[in-house]
């Protein structure tokens, strides 16, 4: 079940519900577009703060798609852009079921 999402494409956008550092809630709705997707990764334009690793990423049904645990910076076409980085939710899966905790 925790790996049911449909997958997220480029060009869809997703958000995050964070809690940077253990503070005050934060949610990235708006402006939140997927930039890149393959087997193990979704990269976003996201605005994110530090301590926000472990934060929840939701495809625009609000299925979760990821977890988000950091930036990268990627240079495409001559141009450097930062993105935000989360693991696809079904790597995750994947992981817990061969650890025997799904």
């Amino acid at each position: 079940e925790l790996a049911d999402a449909e997958p997220v494409s480029v060009g869809e956008r997703v958000s995050i519900i964070q809690h940077p550092n253990g503070g005050v809630k934060k949610i990235g709705m708006h402006h939140n577009i997927v930039r890149h997707v393959d087997d193990d990764v979704i990269q976003y334009w996201t605005d994110t703060e530090a301590g926000s690793s472990g934060s929840p990423v939701f495809n625009e049904r609000w299925q979760l798609v990821g977890l988000h645990h950091r930036w990268v910076t990627v240079e495409e076409f001559g141009k450097r852009e930062f993105r935000n980085q989360g693991r696809r939710i079904s790597r995750v899966a994947e992981g817990l079921a061969s650890a025997g905790v799904l």
